[in-house]
């Protein structure tokens, strides 16, 4: 396959980046868009260093990441070609995209970068090389890291990237956000989960989807809302990738079944061997009785 755009330095092989809120959909629409030909899940690989490697938490193959056949081969090719060790990796890491107060001085960066920046994007680049070298053919690479600020990263690197913003209605976020968990790292809740206020979702999801708005421009940007996902996967997907093969076009149709491989971090829909999309309205039961600012905050991004 020629590379992409009219340079040179474009690398073979796209980056489908999503963007937007956690609790949107986000590690489910990445496995469906890797169960097609030439495709392939990260998961949120942004926190492939820290979870995965520091922590060891577990990928969607049932083993630790640092013993899964997969992503151990992928921090081997890595450590070979890495400018910053792993401690530096993430100390950079959490300077520049630790959190939304940071934005500032990540977009400084983004136009004056210092070497510490640069270093930290040339690696995060190598990652994706050795992810892309181990795949062999794939065209394909999806990382549903949600993190808006992290495209500005991307942006900065020679592959093609589209993004694909997720959005679900906020009351549905809402309401998934009120629920607790515990801990239980099999099935991917690698810490206790606890309620999250209503306030603090309203901004949190505002300015996800705000920021995804924002730094994506220059970049091809597809919404995708969460509840027609839901409603039809098949449409969805055939809407951004005309071109499917006719076994993943069954697929998507049934509705599943769609099998993660090497999924790390996200939801703990990841550790399931096998997912069927299924509908459920139960995101717009409270929907009459939202209340204003958050029909007003809907109107705005959905």
């Amino acid at each position: 396959m020629a590379g992409f755009g009219n340079s040179d330095d474009y690398m073979k092989g796209e980056i489908i980046f999503i963007a937007g809120e956690g609790r949107s959909g986000s590690t489910l629409f990445d496995i469906v868009l890797g169960a097609q030909e030439n495709a392939f899940s990260c998961g949120e690989l942004q926190n492939f260093t820290k979870k995965g490697l520091v922590n060891e938490e577990f990928c969607s193959c049932g083993q630790r990441v640092p013993q899964c056949s997969f992503w151990s081969e992928v921090s081997a090719r890595w450590s070979r070609e890495r400018t910053l060790s792993l401690e530096e990796y993430n100390l950079a890491w959490l300077r520049y995209f630790g959190s939304y107060k940071r934005v500032f001085g990540l977009l400084k960066n983004a136009i004056l970068p210092s070497k510490q920046f640069s270093d930290l994007v040339n690696d995060t680049e190598k990652l994706y090389d050795a992810i892309f070298a181990l795949r062999g053919n794939d065209l394909y690479l999806i990382d549903s890291s949600k993190l808006p600020l992290r495209i500005l990263l991307l942006k900065k690197m020679k592959y093609k990237v589209r993004v694909m913003h997720t959005v679900r209605q906020l009351h549905g976020v809402i309401l998934s956000r009120s629920k607790s968990f515990n801990k239980n790292p099999k099935k991917g809740i690698e810490h206790d989960i606890h309620p999250v206020k209503p306030v603090k979702t309203m901004i949190s999801w505002s300015l996800s989807n705000m920021l995804t708005i924002l730094f994506s421009i220059g970049l091809n940007r597809n919404k995708v809302r969460y509840e027609e996902l839901i409603e039809s996967p098949y449409l969805i997907i055939e809407k951004q990738f005309p071109h499917l093969d006719s076994q993943y076009k069954k697929v998507l149709q049934s509705r599943g079944p769609f099998r993660p491989l090497h999924v790390v971090a996200g939801n703990r829909l990841r550790m399931q061997e096998t997912i069927y999309v299924e509908q459920n309205g139960s995101s717009n039961q409270n929907a009459a009785q939202s209340a204003f600012i958050v029909k007003v905050l809907n109107s705005i991004f959905y």
